[in-house]
């Protein structure tokens, strides 16, 4: 019992981040995406699991929420297998929670809410749903989470071909696009699920990386060596060592200079309080990084 209490006074933030998170997400795939009815419109597209099961829906005809229950824990074994059991932990939390919220919306206590959001034009209603899981998704991958399901492909290629994730999500939701022509949406619901496709990226990015895209991270610890290792090993970042002496001690020390995306500063910090709760850190933002691993050179 002690240690589950040390584990959520220390985590508690993070797990209040994927509670919110996973709500946002779970609400917006039922309310606006799976559940939507209004004139022609069956539901609305949109990118991940809820644009994949109205597609699958279109051909097979099943249960929506059954099928996107069952796409999240397929994609699960999917990401734990080709991703290692770490990532299946920290994404378990995840799938449980949206998948528990689009059961727990189905009840009867959240027809007003359903029958609200059907008043909206499929436009506003596709709007609405894009901020909400765009949201979402960006306050679980600031703390360094996941939401599971159709995070996990990107991942993937980004970990085995060293894709950029950013390509391989757009290419994801142009697939499921022309798979939506070839199930026969008409060009109408393309478009208007087009809109939270973009409306979603454009707020994963404010929530997410709002304001400088990376950090300039300057360590100094007596266990540089194991925190050297570790960022290398975990993050796949590169590291500079510089030699230096303190001013005050004249003792001599070793500078760790390492720059990462802003989505691993969870990481880096659980990185160095594991190797050395005394160690000194300091954080630069920084607008554009070139090379290897960043921007290309144009």
């Amino acid at each position: 019992m002690k240690k589950i209490g040390r584990f959520l006074k220390q985590n508690y933030k993070n797990i209040f981040i994927l509670i919110l998170g996973n709500f946002l997400v779970a609400s917006a795939s039922s309310f606006c995406f799976l559940n939507y009815q209004q004139g022609d419109f069956s539901g609305l597209l949109s990118g991940g699991v809820s644009g994949f099961t109205l597609i699958l829906n279109e051909i097979f005809n099943g249960n929506l929420e059954v099928v996107a229950i069952i796409v999240s824990w397929i994609l699960f074994i999917i990401g734990t297998i080709f991703l290692g059991l770490q990532f299946g932990l920290k994404t378990l939390f995840g799938t449980i929670l949206f998948t528990g919220f689009l059961s727990l919306f189905t009840l009867p206590v959240f027809t007003n809410i359903q029958n609200e959001v059907n008043t909206l034009e499929p436009i506003l209603a596709s709007i609405l749903g894009g901020m909400a899981v765009g949201t979402g998704c960006g306050i679980i991958y600031r703390i360094g989470g996941s939401t599971g399901g159709f995070d996990i492909p990107p991942l993937i290629l980004n970990k085995y071909f060293k894709f950029k994730l950013s390509r391989c999500f757009f290419v994801q939701d142009g697939l499921l696009v022309l798979l939506a022509l070839i199930a026969k949406f008409s060009l109408n619901h393309v478009l208007v699920g087009l809109i939270s496709v973009f409306v979603c990226s454009w707020f994963v990015e404010i929530t997410q990386v709002s304001g400088q895209k990376c950090y300039i991270a300057e360590i100094i610890s007596d266990q540089y060596e194991a925190i050297n290792q570790a960022i290398l090993e975990k993050l796949d970042r590169g590291t500079t060592l510089f030699f230096a002496k303190g001013g005050y001690t004249q003792q001599d020390k070793v500078v760790i200079k390492v720059v990462i995306p802003k989505k691993q500063y969870h990481d880096l910090m659980q990185i160095v309080i594991n190797a050395d709760k005394n160690a000194f850190m300091s954080l630069q933002t920084t607008s554009d990084i070139f090379g290897f691993g960043f921007k290309r050179y144009e």
